[in-house]
């Protein structure tokens, strides 16, 4: 391998002083990649808007649907005019 080198180097001996190299920065996972990129995506925004829109229409449409109730206590007191 240091002949390689050397033929590669042109003539010249390379010699390596530093054997310790600076941390690298660390690479993100998939998911966070992903994450960042549906995030910025506009096509992605609007359709996820769309959806959300669209089950809102929903759950409206079901509430419509739904008989109301109205359950409790009332009591209502008459009173009669003209007596004291």
């Amino acid at each position: 391998m240091q002949t390689h080198l050397l033929e590669l180097n042109g003539g010249e001996i390379v010699v390596f002083t530093d054997t310790i190299y600076p941390p690298l920065p660390e690479i993100a996972t998939f998911e966070q990649v992903e994450k960042e990129y549906e995030a910025a995506d506009p096509l992605r925004q609007t359709l996820e808007q769309e959806r959300r829109i669209a089950e809102k229409q929903l759950e409206l449409s079901k509430a419509w649907r739904l008989p109301k109730f109205e359950a409790g206590y009332r009591y209502v007191i008459h009173q009669q005019q003209g007596f004291a």
